[in-house]
């Protein structure tokens, strides 16, 4: 009886060490798996942010790779003296140690177009002899986007305080929305409804719905990349030939090709059509007090960056009536050659505080601020520089046709497209 009672004792003891074993095995493999997770959401955050790579040939790209990450991490303190290397097909990215744990980073290029993140998670046993290590990869594709991708883009967040309607008359791309903002990049409200797709450039941005939204297409968080193109208004100058300043008169009932000098800062205080071009020199607040018909292009002199908006502002107080050149005679066929812009206002603030029917092409502006409702057709693009925030407060319901766009048009130059990393989903794996 003595020996069973002393063998039951061993047994017990030994399923008790064994369980005990199995208990820091088990929280050393969640410490592992807790510092690869760690180490991908970092180096997510720190890929994601590069804007632009060498893709003229895989070296070349992944050589770019290295000197991007190597001017954003080689001062990272927490490598403790260590730097980014590369190898004939790996960068290796210096180990960040945590608390009980530390990860570490490779990177490869399997594929054109394709870069895999590997993470390394390790944690170290209690005795400090051992150590497990958990991995996690994901791939990012290289691509390349341009703003004139999105039916509308907005460098800063977009509020719509009421129903916003976005169609699209070709295919769901016209519709598309992208933010480039972070924290709140999107506020949708009361039935709004998006048959596109909904991105934000920044991959912690949110979105934020309030009321029925529907957004047909797929949201993206983190996907969207865009390259703004340069604006450059003054290709419009030489089709405004009648030049406005202080002495002029601002109560006729219609003009066409003005020219509105530096400093006049003009009250339209009439009902008054515009047709051509409204060609706007810097410093300029110009203001339609009463309902404005205008079928053409303003443009504005770029006042330059950090200008401000006390003094370059478009403002129109009462109902608006837009189209674009092509509607306009054959007495205006060298404006008309001239297509892709219906507003091109570098740096400057458009605000419309009324009721506007569009039908015409791209909006460029550095702020952009609707009031009122807005209702039409836009042959191109909705395009905001600036990054404060993009308000829509009343109903808008616009339906974006690209038919008849081919590239940015006339005044935009450039923004074919910044390369960045992109975030592939469904290729996360763990070991």
């Amino acid at each position: 009886m003595l020996c069973l009672f002393a063998t039951l004792s061993v047994s017990m003891a030994t399923t008790t060490d064994l369980s005990a074993q199995q208990s820091n095995n088990n929280k050393y493999i969640f410490e592992a798996q807790l510092a690869a997770e760690s180490g991908l959401a970092y180096m997510v955050n720190i890929l994601t942010g590069i804007p632009q790579l060498d893709t003229s040939t895989e070296e070349a790209c992944f050589t770019s790779l290295y000197d991007e990450l190597c001017d954003r991490m080689n001062d990272n303190v927490n490598f403790q003296g260590s730097s980014v290397t590369i190898g004939d097909d790996t960068i290796s990215i210096p180990a960040i140690v945590l608390r009980n744990a530390s990860f570490k980073s490779t990177l490869a290029m399997p594929e054109d177009g394709i870069i895999r993140l590997l993470v390394f998670g390790k944690a170290l046993t209690d005795s400090g002899y051992g150590s497990i290590i958990r991995s996690v990869s994901m791939d990012f594709e290289i691509s390349t986007g341009t703003a004139i991708e999105y039916g509308i883009y907005i460098k800063g967040p977009l509020v719509s305080n009421n129903k916003l309607i976005i169609n699209y008359t070709n295919d769901p791309q016209e519709a598309s929305i992208c933010s480039g903002a972070s924290g709140v990049a999107v506020t949708l409200k009361n039935d709004s409804y998006l048959a596109g797709d909904l991105l934000t450039s920044d991959p912690t941005a949110t979105v934020d719905f309030q009321g029925s939204v529907e957004v047909e297409g797929d949201i993206r968080l983190g996907e969207g990349t865009a390259s703004l193109p340069d604006l450059d208004p003054s290709i419009y100058a030489p089709f405004a030939t009648n030049v406005l300043d202080s002495s002029s008169n601002f109560e006729l009932s219609s003009y066409e090709n003005i020219r509105i000098k530096a400093g006049t800062n003009p009250n339209f205080d009439a009902d008054v059509t515009i047709k051509g071009v409204m060609y706007i020199e810097a410093p300029n607040n110009v203001t339609f007090l009463n309902k404005a018909y205008i079928t053409g292009v303003i443009a504005t002199e770029d006042p330059g960056d950090g200008a401000g908006y006390g003094s370059h502002t478009i403002k129109f107080d009462n109902d608006v009536e837009y189209y674009s050149t092509d509607v306009l005679g054959d007495d205006f066929a060298g404006l008309k050659a001239l297509s892709g812009a219906s507003i091109i206002a570098p740096n400057y603030k458009v605000i419309f505080n009324n009721k506007l029917t569009y039908d015409a092409d791209t909006i460029a502006c550095d702020d952009l601020t609707l009031l009122g409702p807005l209702q039409g057709t836009i042959h191109g693009n909705i395009l905001v520089y600036g990054d404060q925030t993009t308000e829509f407060n009343n109903e808008v319901e616009i339906t974006f046709d690209w038919s008849k766009m081919n590239g940015p048009g006339a005044g935009f130059v450039g923004g074919s497209g910044d390369t960045a990393l992109t975030v592939v989903p469904s290729t996360y794996s763990e070991k």
